[in-house]
């Protein structure tokens, strides 16, 4: 069991609580929970973002670490034919 203080119960209102349960679809995480003070059982949704966005800005930082890595290869190329050459 998880224990997770911070969400309220709803009966009580004690803040502390455990996980007895999580169950995920889709969107969202359902969470089964019992206050540690009154023992109430109570359920807790949890939403995870939308992934299409998520994996848009991952997209746009692994194109911009690329452009970086080339930019560096680059260099790299010019330095080893400057070396070549002096020796």
């Amino acid at each position: 069991m998880l224990h997770e203080p911070g969400i309220k119960c709803p009966k009580c209102g004690n803040t502390g609580s455990f996980v007895i349960d999580s169950r995920g679809a889709f969107d969202m995480i359902r969470r089964r929970r019992v206050c540690d003070e009154c023992k109430n059982r109570f359920t807790t949704y949890e939403f995870i973002p939308n992934t299409e966005e998520t994996t848009e800005e991952l997209s746009k930082q692994v194109n911009k670490v690329n452009k970086e890595i080339n930019s560096l290869q680059s260099i790299l190329d010019k330095l080893i034919k400057i070396r070549i050459n002096y020796v």
